[in-house]
Parts: structure tokens; sequence; C-alpha cells
């Protein structure tokens, strides 16, 4: 198993105010759609995320293969990728409410692969003894 890096381009539905003059909303919206009017406050809100099926997932760097290393460094790993991601909760998350959301969604997900190691490491722990057990 290896661990890449990659830029998902998460696809967002926003919404900004125009104001226009238009002598009825069918107007109103050929007006916004040419251009004219002017935009009010700055204004730019998040409305939604698109399916994740119309988003866009580019590698960018690939990572080493997880699956040759021993248990003991896949669980240093895990660990190190796991205050990364705290970290960045604990900072530039707070105000971003999709990347707290991606952030938490990825440490469920490592803290998983840490419970899968911690058990491999118990297997490996149980089939020694199993073969000590044998030689006596």
């Amino acid at each position: 198993m290896a661990i890449n890096k990659y830029i998902v381009y998460v696809m967002e539905c926003h919404q900004m105010q125009i104001e226009v003059e238009a002598i009825d909303e069918h107007d109103a919206i050929e007006q916004a759609q040419g251009g004219n009017g002017q935009w009010v406050d700055n204004s730019l809100e998040f409305v939604d995320s698109l399916d994740s099926d119309t988003w866009i997932v580019e590698l960018i760097e690939e990572g080493d293969d997880l699956s040759s290393l021993e248990l003991a460094n896949r669980e240093e790993y895990t660990l190190n990728k796991i205050k990364e991601l705290r970290t960045i909760l604990d900072g530039k998350a707070k105000s971003d409410l999709r990347l707290k959301e991606l952030t938490e969604s990825a440490l469920v997900e490592l803290n998983a692969e840490l419970e899968i190691i911690k058990n491999e490491v118990w297997a490996s722990i149980g089939s020694e003894a199993d073969e000590s057990d044998k030689d006596v």
C-alpha cells in the first residue's frame, strides 16, 4: 500500500449578489448574465459542494509502498501523519469549515489504519508465541 499525495479539486456552488436595474425578473437575470450591475458588498457565499463524482483528482507525488515497511515503521508513519493533520486542524481548519471536514475525515481513516497496524502487531506476537510453544 502506497500513500500518495493528491490535490482534490472540490467543485462547489457559490452565490453572489449583483444589483441591477431591470424591467422585470427575467430582464434582471439577463442584465446580470450580461455583466451589467454592481457586485453587492463583495458578496460570495458558499452554497453547497457538488457530488464527488464531479471532483477532479490530480496525483502530485507518488509515495512509498508501505506494505514493505515493518509494522513499527508503519505505525510511526501513521502517527506522524495524524500529528500533521491535528496541527492543520488546530490552525487553518478552525476558520475553514470544508478544510476542517476533510481533515477530520482523514484523521478517522488514519486512526482506522493505526488500529489495523496494532491488530497486525498483536497477531504477529501471537504467532511468535505459537512458534515458541512448538519449540518446547
